[in-house]
C-alpha cells in the first residue's frame, strides 16, 4: 500500500519546497491548543437532525451495509453526546464518525469553508514522521527530522501514550470507506496523509513521545520534538500534474507501462487513441495499466479506456439506482449540478422502493476495432484505487488475459455512489457534506461483495523494502512479464 509521493529531497528539504517556507523546530512539551469557535448545542443538534433527515430521505446506500437499526442507534449517540458546547473540530469529529459508518466513500462531511481555510493556513505542530501501513499496523516510511533514531522500515508501537492499533482504529473510524474494507481510509492515513489525519483526530503536540522496534527488533522509546508548518502539503503523485505517464522500459520486452493517475480529464479520448495507435505501431505484447492513486473521475474516461482493451462486450452497471429524483434539501447545495441534472432523467420504480435510473452505463458497448489491444494485460493497484478507478478494474477483472497485481482497490467492488455529488451546507453550523444521489450496482463478478477488487497476484512490501522505497508492485509486474517472454520464446 506504500505510495511514492513527491519528494525529490528526502526529509526536511523536500517538506520545505512543498510547503514553500522551512519547517521551524517546536519547542516545549505542553499541548498546544488549537484556536476555533465555538458552537453551541442547539447549533449542533439542528444539524445533525438536517444531515439525518437528508440522509434518510435521499442517500441511496444508507442501509447497504449497516441495517436500519444500528444506523439508527449510530444517529442516536451522535446527538447524545452534543450536550454540552465544542468546538467546530470536536464537532467535526463526532459528526465525521457517523459519516463514515455509513461506509460510503463518496459520503464525506468537512468542516465548514472559514475553519479548512483556518486550519490550513495557522501555524501548526505536526508528528515528524510519515507512515505506511501494512496488515494493520503503521511502519515508518519517512523521517521528516534529521536527529531521530527511528528510521524508515521501523515499526510504531504508540505515539504520545497511544498504541498503535488504537491509533490506526481511532482514525480509521473518522475517514469514510467502502463497505467493510480498510483499503481506502489506509491511503488516506498513508505518507503525508498520516501528519494531517493525526491533528484532524488527536490534535497537537510540540513533542511526541514515539514507542517503535529497532532494526533489532528491540522496543525502543525516542522524544520527537514537532515541526511547525504553516500550510499542509499538497503532494503530487510521483512528481507530475499530468494526467496519465507513458513508458517504455528497456529492461522489459514489448512492454508499455500506461500510468494514470485520474479519469477526471474530459480530453482522455484524445490521450487513448494517440496510445493504443502507438501500442500497435510498436507491436506491444505486454501493458502494464498503473491505476494506483487514481482516485476516479468521469465514467466516460473509464468506459473509452475499455473499449481499447476489452475483448468482449462490456457493460459498466448492471442498473443505477436513487432515492428521489429531486431531494427537498438541495436549496442548500452549492450552485453547481443543481439546475435539471437530476430531474432531466427517466426513472422507474424499483421493488425496493427506490428508483431506477436511465443511463447508457447499463448498455452493452462493444470493443473498438480501430488500436484494439488484445495482447496480454498487468493493472496495478492499491487502497488509492477509487470511484471510477475501481469500477474500471471490477468490470476489467471479468474480461479474460487480464492480471491485477498489488493491493485491493479503496472502492467497492459490486457498488459504487456517485454519478451526481452535491456539497450541502448545514444551515446552523456550516459544515459541508459531500453528497452522492446515485447509486451504481456495478458489472463484476461479485455483485454483492461488501470489499474492493482483490488481486489476482497480492503483493506487500516488508519493512525493508518499505524503508528503501522500493516499488514492489511494479517490480513484480517486471518479474511476470519476463516470466511469460521467456515461455513464450522457448514455444
Amino acid at each position: 500500500m506504500l505510495r511514492n509521493f513527491c519528494w525529490s529531497i528526502c526529509g526536511l528539504i523536500a517538506l520545505s519546497f512543498i510547503i514553500g517556507y522551512a519547517p521551524k523546530r517546536a519547542s516545549g512539551h505542553s499541548t498546544v491548543p488549537v484556536p476555533d469557535r465555538e458552537l453551541s448545542t442547539q447549533q449542533m443538534q439542528a444539524d445533525l437532525t438536517f444531515m439525518r433527515n437528508a440522509l434518510e430521505e435521499a442517500h441511496p446506500s444508507l442501509y447497504r451495509y449497516y441495517v436500519k437499526r444500528e444506523i439508527d442507534s449510530c444517529f442516536d449517540d451522535a446527538y447524545n453526546q452534543l450536550d454540552h458546547a465544542m468546538s467546530e473540530l470536536e464537532y467535526w469529529r463526532v459528526m465525521s464518525k457517523l459519516v463514515t459508518h455509513i461506509s460510503s466513500g463518496h459520503t464525506v462531511i468537512w468542516p465548514s469553508n472559514a475553519a479548512q481555510v483556518q486550519y490550513n493556513n495557522r501555524l501548526k505542530y505536526v508528528l515528524p514522521l510519515s507512515v505506511a501501513v501494512i496488515n494493520g499496523k503503521l511502519y515508518v516510511s519517512r523521517v521528516l527530522t534529521s536527529d531521530a533514531a527511528i528510521k524508515p522500515g521501523m515499526q510504531i508501537l504508540a505515539v504520545n501514550g497511544r498504541p498503535d492499533l488504537n491509533l490506526l482504529g481511532t482514525i480509521r473510524a473518522l475517514i469514510p470507506g467502502d463497505g467493510y474494507s480498510n483499503a481506502l481510509k489506509d491511503s488516506k492515513v498513508q505518507e503525508l496523509g498520516f501528519l494531517r489525519n493525526y491533528w484532524y483526530v488527536f490534535g497537537e503536540s510540540k513533542q511526541y513521545n514515539i514507542v517503535y522496534l529497532d532494526s533489532a527488533g528491540n522496543k525502543a522509546k525516542q522524544t520527537l520534538m514537532a515541526l511547525a508548518i504553516n500550510r499542509w502539503p499538497v503532494p503530487a503523485s510521483r512528481g507530475t500534474n499530468q494526467p496519465y505517464e507513458l513508458s517504455y522500459p528497456d529492461s522489459l520486452p514489448n512492454t508499455a507501462i500506461f500510468r494514470i493517475h485520474t479519469f477526471a480529464d474530459t480530453k482522455a479520448a484524445e490521450a487513448y487513441d494517440a496510445a493504443f495507435a502507438d501500442f500497435k505501431k510498436l507491436k506491444i505484447r505486454n501493458l502494464v495499466l498503473d491505476l494506483r492513486g487514481n482516485g476516479g473521475g468521469l465514467f466516460a474516461a473509464t468506459t473509452e479506456l475499455l473499449r481499447y482493451i476489452a475483448n468482449k462486450k462490456f457493460r459498466m452497471a448492471y442498473y443505477n439506482e436513487c432515492r428521489v429524483i429531486e431531494p427537498s434539501f438541495m436549496s442548500h447545495a452549492r450552485n453547481e449540478r443543481k439546475d435539471n441534472t437530476l430531474i432531466s432523467r427517466t426513472y422507474n420504480p424499483l421493488p425496493n422502493g427506490n428508483l431506477q435510473v436511465s443511463d447508457n452505463l447499463s448498455s452493452y458497448l462493444l470493443p473498438y476495432t480501430s488500436h484494439h489491444y488484445n495482447k496480454r494485460i498487468y493493472v496495478l493497484t492499491d487502497g488509492g484505487t477509487f470511484s471510477a478507478a475501481s469500477t474500471l478494474v471490477a468490470v476489467l477483472k471479468t474480461q479474460p488475459g487480464v492480471t491485477v497485481i498489488g493491493q485491493e482497490t479503496g472502492g467497492n467492488e459490486g457498488s459504487t455512489d456517485g454519478g451526481v455529488l452535491s456539497i450541502i451546507t448545514l444551515p446552523s453550523t456550516q459544515l459541508q457534506l459531500r453528497f452522492p444521489h446515485f447509486r451504481y450496482a456495478i458489472a463484476s463478478a461479485h455483485p454483492n461483495s461488501g470489499y474492493g477488487v482483490l488481486p489476482d497476484v497480492p503483493v506487500i512490501p516488508n519493512p525493508a523494502q518499505i524503508g528503501k522505497q522500493i516499488d514492489v508492485v511494479m517490480n513484480k509486474a517486471g518479474e511476470l512479464i519476463l516470466q511469460t517472454e521467456v515461455t513464450n520464446s522457448k514455444k
